[in-house]
């Protein structure tokens, strides 16, 4: 006795229609495309359009200028796709670059660039850093600022990234955390070390922030402090708080820190006590003074605490 198929998977088969998930693949739409070319099985948060040349492919809906919302929605050469969306502005960090008028019609459209460390828009859209350089706070530069190591992807370009805090290179360059995980203190983990708080970028990984003291994360996740202003107790000031001095690294931004306890500015900015060493009353020691006992959290540096 012979099988029938079902009417669904007839009807598919006698039209060309479509049917979203049969068989573990996805199967052609309507008219969209031919039945002996099988349409692609796209990930999820992507959809299947098809190009001029009659073939279909995975597109991203929310950030494709091309495909922006919907198949053939393609956005102006002043506009970039975000959220689905036909924009003029990119995120606070980022600069909206357009494609030049003479690039042709078959140039890519608009993009969003972080001029301040992108090395193909360095200090501006289209101002490509050497082969040996890397881009520091819009500049070119051929080392890293102090805290931020050198790194290069497989045949890419170099790049300065923050060991201790890189989703992409924690703890060494290339070495990747896990979807689920945040880089703390050079250590892949599910949360973030003592006195700081778990952050998310636009599109981007989740990343840990000191929101007392970090002038890209002031307060709150992503709030930024306008130069020359430094956080300071997690506001956006002019000057530190007391008990505290300003400090600067070679080539990057102002921050605040306390002399007595601060392990990375120990008497002194940029004075970092040694592996297993606390500061204590602006010194690095061993062990801490009477009174105190030494405590550090998971992955993160120790100090002295009164109990």
């Amino acid at each position: 006795m012979r099988a029938k198929l079902p009417r669904w998977l007839f009807a598919w088969f006698s039209r060309g229609c479509i049917s979203l998930v049969a068989l573990g693949r996805l199967l052609p739409a309507c008219g969209a495309t031919e039945l002996d070319v099988p349409a692609p099985l796209c990930v999820l948060g992507s959809a299947v359009c098809e190009k001029d040349s009659g073939r279909s492919s995975c597109v991203d809906l929310q950030n494709d200028n091309v495909n922006c919302g919907s198949c053939g929605a393609s956005c102006t050469q002043d506009s970039v796709c975000r959220g689905g969306q036909c924009v003029s502005s990119c995120g606070g960090a980022e600069t909206l670059c357009t494609t030049p008028p003479d690039a042709g019609p078959d140039a890519n459209t608009a993009y969003c660039a972080r001029t301040a460390s992108d090395n193909k828009n360095c200090g501006g859209c289209g101002v490509e850093c050497g082969a040996q350089e890397v881009c520091i706070k819009g500049a070119c530069a051929s080392s890293c600022i102090h805290g931020q190591s050198l790194c290069s992807s497989d045949g890419g370009a170099a790049y300065c990234a923050i060991l201790s805090s890189d989703n992409a290179n924690c703890g060494g360059c290339g070495h990747t955390c896990g979807a689920a995980q945040v880089c703390s203190s050079g250590t892949c983990s599910s949360e973030c070390a003592a006195g700081q708080s778990l952050c998310a970028q636009d599109g981007g990984g989740p990343y840990c922030a000191s929101l007392s003291s970090d002038n890209a994360n002031c307060g709150s996740c992503g709030h930024t402090c306008d130069a020359p202003q430094v956080c300071s107790g997690g506001s956006c000031a002019s000057e530190c708080a007391v008990g505290q001095s300003l400090c600067v690294q070679d080539g990057g931004d102002p921050y605040c820190a306390d002399f007595q306890t601060d392990n990375g500015n120990c008497g002194s900015c940029g004075n970092l006590c040694g592996s297993g060493r606390v500061c204590s009353m602006g010194v690095c020691l061993s062990g801490c003074p009477g009174g105190q006992i030494r405590c550090a959290g998971d992955g993160s540096a120790p100090y002295c605490a009164t109990v």
